[in-house]
């Protein structure tokens, strides 16, 4: 198609599973990408398909493959917070650091995904590390509002204190945004 998905990554996009295992079974490359570098793998979990997924991995798609932006397929399936997904690339033992900095955690953070930021956390996610422009995870929940998302991360350790290059503190920035809640627990 005009993306250059193959057949088995409109498959796994659209989650048709029959379709999948036939394809796999008649020797279908997981790994391949597309024009922007997507792999199979990577469009079953950002919709969520675990089954895919777990298809995808058995057969050996590289877990750890990255988009030019650095995201995995951990790193998508958790923005979108599609725990099931999450817990299989988990268990393929994933790389939690990501790229440039920007990691699993901080895009489940960013997202308002309390699910995929409690299994994170529980697998151990760097909760201070921060992405290419200097935000953590706190940062990012502090931004978009996220209270619950922001409570977790406290509890769990997040440093209050850690500035961004501008200067800002996760409180410094849900002031800014308006996100009196967040300020709240902060």
């Amino acid at each position: 198609n005009e993306v250059g998905n193959t057949p088995l990554m409109d498959a796994a996009e659209n989650g048709h599973v029959d379709v999948v295992k036939l394809l796999l079974k008649r020797g279908a490359s997981t790994d391949l990408t597309n024009h922007e570098g997507w792999t199979a793998l990577m469009q079953a979990a950002d919709e969520g398909h675990a089954g895919i997924a777990k298809l995808l991995i058995k057969k050996g798609a590289n877990v750890k493959k990255q988009l030019l932006d650095g995201k995995d397929a951990l790193q998508l399936a958790c923005e979108e917070g599609h725990l099931a997904v999450a817990k299989i690339l988990l268990a393929s033992a994933i790389d939690l650091a990501g790229k440039n900095g920007d990691n699993p955690l901080i895009s489940a953070a960013e997202n308002g995904n309390l699910d995929a930021v409690r299994l994170l956390l529980g697998n151990g996610a760097s909760i201070n590390s921060h992405k290419h422009n200097g935000y953590t995870s706190l940062m990012e929940a502090a931004l978009n509002g996220h209270t619950d998302v922001a409570a977790v991360l406290l509890e769990s350790g997040a440093s209050i204190d850690k500035r961004a290059p501008n200067g800002m503190t996760a409180l410094g920035i849900s002031c800014e945004h308006g996100h009196f809640s967040v300020a709240e627990i902060l």
